[in-house]
């Protein structure tokens, strides 16, 4: 099935507009499932027995049964400079794809699946003045990156590690167009386009520890355990394979669509050249305090070195990123027979700095976000079969008037079904 979803997924993930997506490789995707990403993204110290944690692969060694999930996503972007009145831009398509199940359980817990890694569109036009003549370029990118991961985790007396290889694959392009209109309206013009497709392995590492706090409490009959997790993860910074396309070609406008066509190209083309460009080395670590299947609340920070970033198709310079995430959940009541008792309420933010230097500044990154987890199966006193839809909403702000003299206020929705079950198990019988 995930050979199928590869050779298709450049129809089925579907790009958002962004004009900071023309920095590096992209607008990176969080790497969180609906249920992180409701909660400020949290994920370094996250352990849920019933939903994966694409973040910190040591979290896949509590998972408890078989669990298969599948998100769509909303993007919504409302862009806006002094310059110009605000336009949106919206686009959807799969957010997520996975299944996860225990090997052995509580000690080894296995996942893999299918995530986007980044996204590039954007566009953006200007008209200049050359020698008392007039002409106009045109900026355009797009393309998207993703990743097909295989992740274990293993447990022992409350300390977790865990792995996850990663395939990235995909392109990212950019042209500019520059066109010139005579005194006799012939537009005549270039087109420079810079190509470059992506394949290679990377890799994620996670560790978590547990603590029972229990004993430190006046222990309520029926009560969970109060538990406190600690948490990190490193990628490391690696060089990844990279054939990259750099030409210049020359072209005219078509009398039917009005649109540039090329009629030649520059000599000195490039085609598929082997090169590399780079992902950021990326570091996490958080801590969380709960109760299983009550309550929780996390806190993360989140690091990623960019300033040895190089890229054939691109020369701009970047910044380290970082971001703090904060956020939780509630789940008044799982054994309850009220539905909206066994409802998770979820609830996070975060802010921090985006890798971007636009306009000599920085640029901001901040959010809120929500959501909550809706049991689908009809309650029955066994845990045969669960399923749930995992809603996550989140609203931000990406740059600044003052700084950058662009915003771009960001509407994101995910959902996700997920099923869970004893796939796997094996039957014993008395």
């Amino acid at each position: 099935m995930l050979c199928f979803l590869v050779a298709t997924v450049h129809v089925s993930f579907g790009q958002i507009f962004s004009a900071y997506s023309q920095y590096g490789l992209g607008i990176l995707n969080n790497s969180s499932s609906p249920v992180q990403a409701a909660m400020g993204g949290i994920g370094a110290a996250f352990i849920d027995g019933a939903n994966v944690n694409y973040t910190n692969p040591a979290a896949l060694s509590v998972i408890e049964e078989a669990t298969f999930d599948f998100g769509l996503r909303l993007n919504t972007r409302s862009i806006a400079n002094s310059a110009n009145l605000p336009f949106t831009v919206a686009d959807g398509g799969v957010n997520n794809i996975s299944l996860s199940f225990p090997v052995m359980k509580n000690r080894w817990g296995m996942s893999f699946g299918l995530l986007p890694y980044s996204f590039s569109k954007y566009k953006s036009n200007a008209t200049r003045t050359f020698d008392g003549k007039n002409y106009t370029t045109s900026a355009e990118g797009s393309g998207s990156l993703y990743k097909v991961y295989l992740g274990n985790g293993f447990h022992y007396k409350g300390f977790r590690a865990g792995l996850n290889a990663e395939f990235i694959f995909g392109k990212l392009e950019n042209s500019i167009y520059t066109a010139f209109t005579d005194e006799t309206d012939n537009t005549t013009g270039s087109r420079l386009t810079r190509s470059m497709s992506v394949r290679d392995i990377v890799f994620n590492l996670g560790v978590q520890y547990t603590a029972d706090l229990t004993k430190f409490e006046n222990r309520e009959k029926g009560k969970e355990d109060l538990l406190l997790t600690v948490g990190a993860y490193f990628a490391p910074s690696l060089k990844v394979d990279a054939f990259y396309s750099d030409y210049l070609e020359a072209t005219a406008i078509s009398s039917l669509s009005g649109n540039p066509f090329p009629i030649d190209t520059a000599s000195g083309a490039i085609f598929n050249q082997y090169s590399t460009t780079a992902v950021p080395t990326n570091i996490g670590s958080g801590i969380s305090i709960g109760r299983k299947n009550s309550w929780s609340v996390g806190l993360d920070y989140d690091f990623k070195s960019w300033v040895n970033f190089n890229s054939p198709i691109s020369s701009s310079k970047l910044t380290d990123e970082w971001k703090i995430k904060v956020g939780g959940f509630i789940l008044p009541n799982n054994k309850s027979k009220k539905y909206f008792n066994r409802v998770s309420y979820r609830l996070g933010a975060h802010f921090g700095k985006a890798p971007i230097i636009h306009e000599n500044a920085g640029v901001s990154d901040f959010g809120i976000t929500f959501g909550f987890g809706l049991p689908l199966n009809r309650y029955k006193f066994s845990n045969r079969s669960l399923s749930n839809l995992n809603f996550a909403f989140e609203i931000g702000a990406l740059g600044s008037n003052k700084n950058q003299n662009l915003v771009e206020n960001y509407y994101n929705f995910t959902l996700t079904y997920t099923l869970s079950d004893f796939w796997f198990r094996r039957p014993k019988f008395d």
